[in-house]
């Protein structure tokens, strides 16, 4: 769309709708299921239409604008390619215990720096873009089916502590990891059935 190549993995961050805001959401589905309840047969098509389109512009209000802030703070070309490098390491890791003298040994280049260039081009800490990342390959895991229990998974993807884990996963998906795990397990015992 805007002739720029996007430089992260295109993954949507979490929205917490619960942060202000659903209400209103909320609001405009249950007037479109009152309109369309009592709308007379030949309305109902021209309201679902309206109220859809409605429901889609709330929807992406509360979008994060994760693309063009991430346009806005560099592309392929103009990243440093310690960044690059950074970044890379940690995708290979994701298992690994990592520090940041790790990453910036990576990256061929110190810590500071480091900081510095995470900062500038992607607006987090190195330290927190792994999170991101971990808690990512987690939530990756769980919706497919590959975990076994939460705590396991926790740790394997070094979060030491899995009390802590949850906390960050629910405030990154809206709901705990075992209660997404529950689903998922549901779900495919659902569609082995059908």
């Amino acid at each position: 769309m805007t002739g720029k190549p996007y430089v992260q993995e295109f993954a949507l961050a979490p929205v917490s709708f619960r942060q202000g805001g659903a209400q209103g959401l909320y609001q405009t589905l249950r007037q479109a299921e009152k309109d369309l309840t009592t709308a007379r047969q030949t309305e109902r098509m021209m309201l679902a239409k309206a109220y859809g389109e409605l429901l889609l512009v709330k929807l992406f209000a509360k979008l994060p604008h994760n693309l063009s802030d991430a346009f806005n703070r560099g592309t392929l070309d103009n990243a440093p390619r310690q960044l690059l490098r950074a970044e890379a390491f940690m995708r290979d890791n994701l298992h690994n215990a990592i520090m940041l003298e790790d990453l910036a040994h990576a990256a061929s280049c110190s810590p500071r720096a480091l900081q510095r260039m995470f900062k500038t081009y992607r607006g987090d800490t190195p330290m927190g873009i792994l999170c991101n990342y971990r808690l990512a390959a987690a939530h990756g895991a769980i919706k497919g089916g590959q975990a076994e229990s939460i705590t396991d998974l926790a740790m394997s993807l070094q979060f030491s502590n899995p009390g802590r884990f949850s906390v960050l996963y629910k405030h990154a998906y809206g709901s705990s990891p075992s209660s997404i795990l529950r689903f998922s397990r549901e779900r495919s015992d659902n569609a082995g059935t059908a």
